[in-house]
């Protein structure tokens, strides 16, 4: 049953926003550095992409990266990780509850049955889209900056190094512009809001190299490679793509 549902979702809501991410791409709306299909495909291991949260837009556009391959099988399909009260138990989020498993952020004990979940997934080779700062960067309190630059990220939380092991493939990628798209507000826009989203504002993507982890770190080291790795690919995005 669950498997009818995923490819149920997969062709009429991945279809169909598969085909509106292409169309924006067409029309420079959206602009992707570093693209390379093996990047997306791993062979043989799980992958993990993580990437910056300046806003609400990343969440809903990065699962089309992995447009069409998911269309003609299944393991290209990637899950990702919605907080369980703003988003999945929503009434408008249920086209989407397929793709995702959800996380009750604040409640320690529903979190780690969450990540171990997860980790059961990524054995069995599944992609995994992940908002490593545990929210979007401008809610932080704790950041990390960029060494040469201004971009910055939130310290990612304590126990988020569960997921990830030597074993996996990690797959950075760093996003500009999404908080034009969907301008931050304290709370998500009500009524009829005809301009939400701003697909006319312009959104780049630079997707970095994917790496593994080195072995033998301990959880605090794990957790700060993982930033800086991500905070690499936003150099990389300043010094040459901007």
């Amino acid at each position: 049953m669950k498997k009818f549902k995923l490819f149920l979702a997969v062709w009429t809501v991945g279809f169909f926003f598969g085909i509106v991410f292409w169309l924006l791409k067409l029309t420079k709306r959206v602009e992707i550095f570093g693209y390379e299909k093996g990047k997306f495909t791993p062979r043989n291991k799980s992958l993990i992409v993580i990437c910056n949260h300046p806003s609400l837009w990343e969440p809903g556009l990065l699962p089309f990266l992995f447009f069409p391959w998911y269309l003609a099988s299944l393991k290209f399909v990637p899950f990702s990780l919605p907080d369980k009260k703003n988003f999945f138990d929503k009434n408008w989020f249920a086209p989407f509850r397929a793709v995702c498993v959800p996380i009750e952020r604040g409640n320690r004990r529903e979190e780690l049955k969450t990540i171990f979940m997860l980790k059961d997934r990524l054995k069995e080779g599944k992609i995994l889209i992940l908002f490593a700062e545990g929210g979007r960067t401008h809610l932080g309190k704790e950041f990390k900056i960029a060494i040469r630059s201004d971009n910055r990220i939130r310290k990612f939380p304590k126990g988020i190094e569960r997921l990830f092991s030597s074993s996996c493939i990690v797959l950075p990628i760093w996003t500009k512009g999404g908080e034009k798209v969907f301008p931050n507000r304290k709370t998500f826009p009500r009524g009829l809001y005809f301009f939400y989203p701003r697909i006319w504002e312009k959104t780049k993507l630079c997707i970095g190299k994917p790496f593994c982890l080195p072995e033998n770190l301990s959880k605090g080291e794990i957790r700060e490679f993982l930033e800086d790795k991500l905070l690499e690919v936003s150099e990389i995005f300043r010094r040459e793509l901007i």
